[in-house]
């Protein structure tokens, strides 16, 4: 399935107008802003979580390292650090091949915004001068979670 049809079904999901512009689609959903990427045979998910706090950064980066590791916390995404702004971002490839029906492509991002949530409130938190022992349970969370794909 090619991308414009992507787009189509998840508007038909969403019940909301979706405009495909050169290949790229944004959504807010649950406060979190999803852009959708055409990339030939794979669709792209990608969020910017926010900027990295000074309080628990090697920590934030550390989890973030973990998660990364065989996807065990992110849910399949990958976590990267945006060296322009110090934002933490998310990404997620997808074949369009495996999104062949409006469930499917909900599913995917359902799950691409779940971990969203968890990664921008782990951010959040320790921006608001979160413990240690906060972010050890968010981590926690997220690894016993079951949005691994």
């Amino acid at each position: 399935m090619n991308f414009s049809k992507i787009i189509k079904k998840l508007s038909t999901v969403l019940d909301v107008e979706l405009e495909n512009a050169g290949g790229v689609c944004g959504i807010e959903i649950d406060g979190i802003p999803v852009i959708m990427q055409d990339c030939n045979d794979l669709i792209l998910l990608r969020s910017d979580l926010g900027v990295l706090p000074e309080k628990n950064r090697e920590r934030i980066l550390s989890a973030s390292l973990e998660a990364n590791y065989l996807y065990q916390g992110t849910g399949g995404c990958t976590l990267a650090i945006n060296g322009d702004t110090d934002h933490l971002c998310i990404q997620r490839y997808d074949f369009n091949e495996r999104l062949d029906s409006p469930d499917d492509i909900a599913i995917m991002i359902q799950k691409f915004v779940y971990a969203c949530k968890i990664w921008k409130s782990m951010l959040d938190d320790t921006n608001e001068q979160t413990t240690e022992n906060n972010i050890t349970k968010k981590e926690n969370s997220l690894f016993e979670s079951g949005i691994m794909p």
